[in-house]
């Protein structure tokens, strides 16, 4: 048992004196743990070491462990794997983070959480695959889990036959499978214009009605792929998105693409999102720059 058992608000923000190792510690001991923490609802773990530990599968593994059943509030929300890892214990956690999805694993109460996967220092971009992902949220047929709202995913490798099965996939909900996502981050992810047209049939298929904020900097997105994708979003797919980033897009012999060649071009587009309700909210300037 425990007097911690009954517990229902933790509040353990500022504890920056607490090591990694005893946060570690404090994550697994309630993952061990016979009953866990069965009243909790608030989890408050914001300026401490805390993330660091998750970073290691600890506070991921506390969720998926159905020892926090009640749990509804986890602040910061991007608690889960923000400290950088080695690719093999980032890609493993990204295995488990797809079991999670396909088999919704999380606490069912869980308002919002933001999977931020950090890239290992040293490696190139595009060495940590994530259609492992992508893919658990096509086999789900709820879809992505209605708690996360963020996916921080730069850096990763996102393949162009995941994005097609996903957006070829059917849930048993209506407002399809991303419909609580707010925040998604492509940057540097190998993003070409067949991708991002796939994107596009993603975003056209399931919708994003909350998703406020697009990150595909540093891909290999043209100005003519980016027409493409607008001719392939479903008007009404993306009605809050005010922040869609493109800046610092590479050619495809690998350097960035000049400001000035593309800023005439990329405002038409911008213009053209906005007056065919593609993009009907997109505010953010100069998105090519």
């Amino acid at each position: 048992g425990g007097w911690l058992t009954g517990m229902i608000s933790l509040l353990l923000s500022a504890n920056r004196r607490v090591s990694v190792v005893a946060w570690g510690e404090f994550l697994q001991a309630i993952t061990d743990s016979q009953k866990g923490l069965p009243k909790l609802k608030f989890l408050e773990l914001s300026d401490t070491h805390a993330h660091r530990a998750g970073a290691g599968g600890r506070l991921a593994a506390v969720l998926r462990s159905g020892k926090l059943p009640s749990l509804q509030s986890l602040y910061p929300e991007h608690s889960v794997l923000k400290h950088r890892l080695c690719l093999v214990n980032v890609q493993e956690e990204l295995g488990l983070i797809a079991e999670d999805v396909r088999r919704v694993r999380l606490p069912p109460r869980l308002e919002s959480v933001c999977y931020s996967f950090p890239f290992p220092r040293g490696l190139r971009n595009g060495d940590l695959n994530l259609d492992a992902l992508i893919s658990a949220i096509a086999e789900s047929e709820r879809g992505l889990p209605s708690c996360v709202t963020g996916l921080r995913l730069w850096g990763g490798r996102v393949g162009e036959e995941a994005l097609a099965s996903l957006a070829a996939s059917r849930g048993v909900f209506s407002e399809g499978k991303l419909s609580n996502l707010k925040e998604l981050d492509l940057s540097a992810c190998e993003i070409d214009d067949k991708k991002l047209k796939r994107l596009a049939e993603v975003f056209t298929a399931h919708g994003c009605p909350k998703l406020t904020h697009l990150n595909l900097s540093r891909n290999r997105i043209s100005i003519d792929g980016f027409s493409a994708f607008l001719d392939i979003l479903r008007p009404g797919c993306l009605p809050n998105l005010f922040s869609l980033v493109l800046f610092q897009q590479e050619q495809e012999e690998g350097h960035l693409q000049r400001r000035e060649l593309d800023l005439d071009a990329s405002e038409a587009l911008k213009d053209r999102a906005r007056s065919e309700k593609k993009i009907p909210n997109w505010t953010n300037i100069d998105p090519f720059a």
